[in-house]
């Protein structure tokens, strides 16, 4: 997922969709200006992400890394609850519980 830049008042915001995607489930990610009570609040030094509290089952032991090239910023997120992937790595497959 390409990163798009946050300005000041703003968060990410990072969840799930379901049946969507190729291997089941897809992440999704924007850019907000809203924060909920029900939002999971992941501080970091460089930004802020809101998970909503359905997409935090599925995401609650991810891996989530900044990953930048000389031609792009993306979120590589690395979710251990992903039964697999498919080769975008935007969507997956969950593992039942």
């Amino acid at each position: 997922m390409t990163a798009a830049k946050v300005k000041a008042g703003q968060y990410y915001r990072l969840g799930i969709k379901g049946s969507e995607g190729c291997a089941g489930y897809k992440y999704h990610f924007s850019v907000t200006p809203f924060k909920t009570d029900q939002d999971q609040v992941l501080q970091f030094p460089q930004c802020t992400i809101l998970v909503d509290a359905k997409s935090w089952a599925y995401l609650e032991n991810c891996a989530v890394d900044l990953e930048k090239t000389m031609m792009q910023e993306k979120l590589v997120i690395q979710n251990p609850g992903a039964k697999s992937v498919c080769g975008c790595g935007e969507s997956f497959e969950m593992v039942e519980k």
